[in-house]
């Protein structure tokens, strides 16, 4: 089974792939997350997984509009904690370091303790693991990357400080992408649609999943081009009953338009903080 990242081997995209299908996998590099929905829709790839939200940087915003472009399914979620680790070539001590190199997300969540290595330049890179395998490949005794565990294991590096983020209950949530859908089992979806700019529309929408009781879990909009101050809204619900998720659809479709269903799928179920499954803390 093929599935496409978006960064290289070891980076916490690869982390969430095996989560959700397993060990038993091909993954598939991609510089972009355009380059993986291309992946896909050209068969290079069986599946996609794709960041979608952090708890400390919010939405990525972008990735809605790609999936809803290349007319991708949404089949499941996966929360993956981000503990980032300090990690140099063996015998690099913290006084040897002159360059820290990382994502620049991975390094806004780590500005606490890069200020204990003031010589250090911060240097900015496409990807936490593709950082630390340049370090090896290029044998440096005066630089360190940000990463996390999976990248210092797969290119056998040393974690000269382990969990160096600021913010300990931090999450990624990401995203299993597919072009045919998967409803089995499902209570989760995501859904999007456009709405009339009137006094009171919005508020309509959640009161059609109150009355339906379906949990409206996020709501997100995003500028429609070439409509100046029209926005498409993005939404996650939850459901119980199957019957109430459907009910609260047909009354959405008579009061939206352009209602889309990204994909029905499993939730992942919420477990003690300090899990490293594919959920999230409560």
């Amino acid at each position: 089974m093929k599935i496409a990242i978006q960064g290289v081997r070891g980076a916490f995209h690869h982390e969430a792939a095996e989560s959700f299908f397993g060990n038993e996998i091909e993954i598939v590099e991609c510089n972009t997350f355009k380059a993986q929905c291309e992946a896909l829709i050209h068969k290079n790839t069986d599946f996609v997984i794709m960041a979608i939200e952090n708890t400390l940087g919010g939405s990525i915003l972008p990735n809605f509009k790609l999936i809803r472009e290349y007319h991708l399914k949404i089949i499941g979620e996966i929360y993956i904690p981000i503990h980032l680790n300090l990690i140099t070539n063996e015998n690099v001590q913290l006084q040897d370091i002159k360059f820290v190199h990382s994502h620049p997300m991975a390094i806004r969540q780590c500005e606490d303790f890069l200020m204990m290595i003031p010589q250090a330049k911060v240097v900015e890179e496409n990807d936490t693991a593709e950082s630390v395998r340049n370090l090896k490949d290029n044998k440096r005794l005066d630089s360190a990357a940000v990463a996390g565990n999976k990248a210092a294991e797969l290119y056998g590096m040393h974690i000269l400080e382990r969990n160096i983020e600021t913010h300990k209950r931090n999450f990624t949530r990401f995203l299993a992408l597919s072009e045919l859908p998967d409803a089995t089992a499902a209570n989760k979806a995501t859904l999007c649609f456009e709405l009339a700019n009137r006094s009171g529309e919005l508020a309509r929408v959640c009161n059609i999943y109150a009355d339906n009781n379906v949990n409206l879990t996020k709501i997100q909009s995003m500028p429609i081009a070439g409509k100046p101050y029209e926005y498409t809204f993005y939404i996650d619900v939850e459901w119980e009953r199957t019957e109430d998720y459907y009910a609260a659809q047909q009354a959405l479709m008579r009061h939206a338009a352009n209602v889309t269903v990204m994909g029905e799928y499993k939730r992942a179920q919420p477990v003690i903080f300090g899990g490293y499954d594919n959920k999230v803390v409560i």
